[in-house]
């Protein structure tokens, strides 16, 4: 189990807006209030072309556009940390070039520009295209694209993407091969679900065509010319995804076996689909694909095949060191491998890297991304640095999720230096008011859940405990009971917290909340009673499934009562047993029989006679 950045992007997810599906932005949420947007902006002519400022989170990026190869060029400086996906369920950051003639239609340019996820056999590598009408949401084209797009992923901070679009190509309202518009209207989206920008500001994501006159414009004759690449742009990055695509195709063939083949010939496959990789690495040395597969192939293969995953996950990394998981991941490796000193220098970097400077929210992230791993490596006191480095950031009063972390984290610190003080009042967060809305919690819930999903359980339980336990959620009514209750099933999956779920099964069902919610409040009796069982009481197990019985039989099931029942009947049965064997263990205690000591190098065992 690896200290993923996923626990965090587990519950973050869950909070944010989808900005880029496979190819569609989407506005964040409307507030209903009238927002007063800034005025389209008409770019700045230089010798390289029209260039737009795009105001980003982490700092001023640019928008160029210029004529090269007969092609309209775009030139994007996108400054967002990027994101490669983890090659299953996340698709990572993306780039979406907007353009119309009329506003009301047009194509939306969609480009990956580094992605770890193989594609698949109706798809090209890393781009599509995405048509849209005023009275239609974006729809993939069936036609092949008609722009091409290359990337460099190889920054701490940002990355660059250049499109070349054949205008004649894109088919729309204004727009035909014979008839070629000059006149345009465009836009530019770029990020991942967790940060993303629209450009210029005020268009809609989800349909370009509800804001055209948000779009910017440009003529494409009079934009300034490049000098001609030697080589069709279009053409090399189409015969580069081309030999890319098929080269993964015989990559893939090399894991096929037989459906009864031997560990041996799965062996053997493994080690052939590595070697294919390594060769796949000097054809693309600049492909996270490639890197990534032999990363995740080296973990399989490990160091019996003279394969150091370390090493392979250290250059993935330095191919893109934007992706903040990623680091995390490796310095938790090298925690985990015993390389202490390794790890303490990485984070060190880190800290000081131009990815933890210019964006506080990202500044406090990076923080509360490396002070656990600071933590699993025993330097609890520099954690502590690394959490009061951040203590007074306006993100985490805005920012609950990361308020929710710092508490969490910077706790769990004091506890390990021994400060139980500091660590009881770290978790003793005021109450906030006005108090929470369901959506509000969610993603602390859900981050909660990871912790003890993931195996973190005394951060989980800490977790469980700011949101139960301490008055922050106190205002909140039923939204906080709710917590109790989700809290609580986490906290009795534990060896040792039984107790602590005992306590929030007991306040959600006092609280009044569930008064008129049978299925809830008998839910609360049963994980009473299961709070009981898990400490070992059966008595007071039964006498709690009694008590449901006794107060909550007119509204129970004739099933329900028939389960209570069995359940009760268990109970009994079992509180006889286990004293018959407390009997037994008492007795046994006391006797005197003879005892044979062996003495190990691991230890002493004693037989008793």
């Amino acid at each position: 189990m690896t200290r993923f950045i996923a626990l965090c992007a587990f519950a973050a997810l869950a909070a944010v807006v989808t900005c880029l599906q496979p190819g569609v932005a989407q506005d964040k949420p409307d507030k209903g209030e009238p927002v007063k947007l800034p005025p389209v902006p008409t770019g700045e002519v230089l010798p390289e072309g029209v260039r737009f400022e795009v105001p980003y989170p982490r700092g001023k990026g640019y928008l160029t556009l210029s004529r090269q190869n007969g092609y309209l060029r775009v030139d994007a400086e996108v400054h967002l940390l990027y994101n490669a996906g983890d090659g299953d369920r996340s698709i990572g950051s993306a780039v979406a070039l907007v353009l119309s003639v009329d506003g009301y239609n047009g194509r939306i340019l969609m480009h990956y520009p580094n992605a770890v996820w193989v594609p698949k056999a109706a798809m090209p590598v890393f781009r599509y295209e995405k048509t849209y009408t005023k009275e239609s949401a974006p729809v993939n084209s069936a036609q092949s694209p008609g722009f091409a797009a290359s990337s460099n992923v190889c920054f701490t901070d940002r990355w660059t993407t250049t499109y070349w679009v054949n205008l004649r190509r894109l088919i729309t309202a204004g727009n035909t091969p014979d008839s070629p518009a000059d006149h345009w209207r465009a836009a530019f989206h770029a990020g991942d679900s967790a940060a993303y920008q629209v450009f210029p500001e005020g268009v809609n994501g989800q349909n370009p065509a509800i804001t055209p006159d948000r779009m910017f414009t440009f003529k494409f004759s009079t934009l300034p010319q490049r000098q001609d690449e030697a080589q069709d742009p279009m053409a090399a990055v189409a015969a580069r995804e081309d030999s890319i695509y098929k080269d993964i195709q015989s990559l893939l063939a090399t894991f096929s076996v037989p459906q009864n083949a031997s560990q041996a010939q799965v062996q053997e496959a493994f080690v052939k689909g590595f070697a294919a990789l390594k060769t796949m690495g000097k054809a693309y040395p600049d492909l996270l694909l490639v890197k990534f597969l032999l990363w995740q192939l080296g973990l399989r293969l490990g160091a019996g095949e003279g394969v150091d995953p370390i090493a392979l996950l250290k250059d993935y990394l330095d191919a893109c060191p934007s992706q903040l998981r990623v680091h995390v991941n490796y310095i938790d490796t090298l925690i985990r491998a015993q390389r202490k000193a390794e790890a303490l220098k990485h984070i060190d970097l880190l800290l000081a890297s131009d990815m933890a400077k210019g964006h506080e929210p990202t500044r406090v992230r990076v923080h509360l991304d490396m002070a656990p791993l600071l933590i699993d490596a025993q330097e609890a006191a520099a954690a502590d640095k690394v959490y009061d480095a951040i203590k007074d950031s306006p993100v985490l009063n805005t920012d609950l999720l990361q308020r929710l972390r710092y508490t969490v984290g910077a706790s769990r610190a004091a506890a390990a230096l021994g400060n139980r003080e500091r660590e009881a009042a770290l978790m003793n967060l005021p109450a906030r008011e006005p108090g929470f809305s369901h959506a509000e919690v969610k993603p602390l819930v859900d981050y909660a859940r990871s912790l003890f999903q993931l195996g973190y359980e005394d951060e989980g339980v800490r977790a469980a405990e700011v949101l139960c336990g301490s008055p922050w959620l106190s205002k909140s009514g039923s939204v906080h009971s709710q917590v109790r209750i989700d809290m609580a099933e986490y906290l009795l999956r534990t060896n040792y917290a039984a107790d602590k779920a005992f306590a929030q099964y007991e306040a959600a069902l006092k609280s009044g909340h569930f008064d008129t919610d049978d299925v809830t409040r008998f839910g609360c009796y049963v994980g009473l009673a299961r709070c009981k069982e898990a400490q070992g009481d059966m008595k007071a197990a039964a006498e709690i499934y009694r008590k449901l019985l006794e107060t909550e039989q007119a509204k129970l099931t004739a099933q329900q009562v028939a389960g209570i029942k069995q359940l009760l009947e268990f109970q009994t049965k079992g509180q006889s047993q286990w004293e018959e064997e407390l009997k037994f263990i008492d007795e046994d205690a006391k006797k005197q029989n003879p005892r044979l000591t062996l003495e190990t190098t691991k230890g002493n065992i004693v037989v008793e006679l």
